[in-house]
């Protein structure tokens, strides 16, 4: 375990993740969803959707809810996504790996209402 884990894991948040993936790839990134996981949100909300892709890609997507959007505000969930998305890429770092955040739509199909924000490639 790391610091920078240490640090994240000391904050108490309480959150779940599919966790389909298999063998290999869940060891490598098994930290890193975990630290994206424990990410802070407005009103638990957890707006982030990630998605692990063979060729080392992870894009993140923004599931929008109702009534975290205003002229005054921003786009609050948005920000979520930008903090689990820092989560990431800061464990890919401590991982002694560089990664790259990039804004290229992969074109992977979502349900309503779930917006492409960015990839972190590695």
């Amino acid at each position: 375990m790391t610091a920078l884990m240490d640090v994240i894991k000391g904050c108490r948040s309480v959150r779940t993740f599919d966790a389909s993936l298999s063998g290999r790839k869940k060891e490598e990134i098994a930290d890193l969803i975990e630290m994206v996981r424990r990410a802070p949100s407005a009103v638990n909300k957890q707006p982030w959707r990630v998605v692990c892709e063979e060729n080392g890609q992870y894009p993140f997507y923004e599931k929008k809810d109702k009534g975290y959007s205003g002229e005054a505000t921003g786009d609050l969930q948005k920000i979520d996504v930008g903090i689990a998305l820092c989560h990431f890429v800061m464990g890919l770092e401590e991982q002694g790996r560089t990664p790259k955040t990039v804004v290229s739509d992969p074109g992977i199909r979502t349900p309503e209402g779930v917006e492409y924000i960015a990839s972190v490639q590695c």
